[in-house]
């Protein structure tokens, strides 16, 4: 499993702190407008199922948090997630450049809240050498996809009561 699920929780985690102060200063109606852009250093290692490589990796990953009052008395939030790797290499010394961008706009009438979000990752070997053929990968491919299936759950009171990350990754 890939240690880039430690930050997707961290993200998720980010995202329901942002929604709950929002929607305690939405209910004192004293919400206006937060802009947050925050940018975190990442590190991991995962595993490609196409040739049973470990890769490790580092880069950035860029969020910005924008929300706004609507006149409900709720807000509307609009988040994008990106991550920027400057370096991806496997133990056998093969690059990897990976894509993982996402956008969500959304308005949020108070508490709780719950949300249900789907994430995807894909690596891109350089250097095509094929994978191992195999049940799992029967056209010996070498690019691949992790994909994270994300749930967040924010009670009434604003605490973070579930928090849950699924994990799976396919040969492209």
């Amino acid at each position: 499993m890939s240690s880039r699920k430690v930050t997707f929780t961290l993200a998720i985690l980010a995202v329901a702190l942002l929604v709950t102060l929002a929607a305690r200063f939405a209910q004192a109606q004293l919400l206006t407008s937060v802009d947050t852009p925050l940018d975190i250093p990442i590190s991991y290692v995962t595993a490609n199922p196409c040739t049973g490589e470990t890769i490790t990796g580092m880069g950035m990953l860029h969020m910005h948090m924008n929300v706004q009052p609507v006149g409900t008395g709720g807000f509307h939030i609009t988040t994008y997630f990106s991550a920027k790797d400057s370096n991806a290499v496997s133990d056998t010394g093969a690059k990897y450049v990976t894509t993982d961008e996402s956008f969500d706009e959304e308005d949020i009438l108070g508490l709780p809240y719950e949300k249900t979000q789907h994430e995807v990752v894909h690596y891109i070997r350089q250097g095509e050498s094929g994978g191992v053929v195999s049940p799992l990968n029967p056209d010996g491919q070498d690019d691949f996809y992790e994909h994270f299936y994300i749930h967040l759950t924010v009670n009434a009171n604003g605490i973070p009561t579930a928090d849950h990350v699924d994990y799976g990754a396919e040969c492209q």
